[in-house]
């Protein structure tokens, strides 16, 4: 087992430096044990030959990273439940940016920064308009990174991948519940990024982008 800092090792400008990650697995809004009691085996098996794991928040349990550890290290950061604020010592960060192989950086956030936000995600998701959600946390969270290749953020519950001004925007999906969840896997190619999201349970809309890799190009 891997054992992993969770307030993680950051160099100077705040970047995580993580040369040898080429293969990542991607995942988020686990809500354990609030939702489930277990991190879904579906997601270790997926994530058994990656270099690194990043889970973008709602984790609400230390023994979720230790889990994952066991695949392989896993940086995460806070989500907005509260569980995530109490238990990790060191506390979870609210983003952070990893650089992974080749010099791709990733910034790794949740997507929601307060209760007013929280609410009206909220009313959107239950009214059923998740692709108005996934736009609107897009829009959100492309302003809190600089200078980065991808973000990955969780929070609305449904997978997305969008490319837009050079930039790959990723959520993978909920990581609980017997419908519509999902992780992720990221592969770096030298100019090249494949991104494949994995259905871990049956989906009732079709999806808006391919089930199987995706490819998209590098910006140096």
């Amino acid at each position: 087992m891997i054992t992993v800092n969770l307030a993680q090792k950051l160099n100077p400008i705040g970047i995580i430096l993580r040369p040898q990650a080429k293969r990542i697995g991607i995942v988020t809004d686990t809500h354990i044990p609030d939702r489930c009691t277990e991190i879904n085996p579906k997601i270790m098996e997926c994530f058994f030959q990656a270099d690194l794991i990043l889970h973008a928040g709602d984790i609400t349990i230390p023994n979720v990273i230790k889990t994952l550890n066991s695949a392989t290290e896993t940086i995460a950061v806070r989500g907005n439940n509260r569980r995530d604020r109490v238990g990790f010592n060191p506390p979870l960060p609210d983003k952070v940016i990893i650089q992974a192989s080749g010099g791709y950086r990733i910034g790794l956030c949740h997507g929601m920064e307060n209760i007013y936000q929280r609410i009206s995600d909220a009313f959107i998701g239950r009214m059923g308009f998740e692709s108005h959600c996934t736009k609107r946390l897009i829009k959100r969270v492309r302003t809190y990174f600089t200078g980065v290749n991808a973000v990955i953020y969780g929070h609305g519950h449904w997978p997305m991948l969008a490319f837009e001004d050079r930039k790959l925007f990723i959520n993978p999906g909920k990581g609980y519940g017997k419908k519509c969840s999902s992780c992720a896997l990221m592969e770096i190619r030298g100019n090249k990024v494949r991104i494949k999201i994995i259905p871990l349970s049956p989906f009732k809309n079709p999806m808006p982008f391919k089930l199987n890799w995706n490819e998209f190009p590098v910006d140096k």
